[in-house]
């Protein structure tokens, strides 16, 4: 993923850099490098990344996280068998996810 990417994936979130840093956990400096291609996103952060990129008005729910000072956003994503990143309220333990789990 690269920096015009991940702009334009905090533009339709409609936050700035520095808030989307917050919400996901991240330090400003670090959203800035990705957007100016000093430095790739991890892969937890890429799947984030995906996931924001779909549903940007997740970034909502992330509010409620980066306030509480929690900051196990990667025990809420969870990928099905086709690839699809989805987020959950509640953290998913390490089962098998079924289709049911995405609806």
């Amino acid at each position: 993923m690269n920096g015009n990417e991940v702009k334009k994936i905090i533009e339709k979130c409609r936050v700035s850099q520095a808030e989307f840093a917050r919400r996901i956990g991240a330090h400003t400096n670090t959203v800035n490098d990705w957007c100016n291609d000093r430095k790739p996103p991890s892969g937890v952060a890429t799947t984030l990344l995906i996931l924001l990129r779909g549903k940007p008005e997740l970034i909502s729910e992330l509010e409620n996280y980066s306030s509480n000072g929690q900051k196990n956003l990667v025990d809420h994503l969870a990928m099905d068998e086709a690839g699809n990143v989805e987020f959950a309220p509640e953290p998913f333990d390490n089962k098998i996810l079924e289709p049911a789990d995405f609806s």
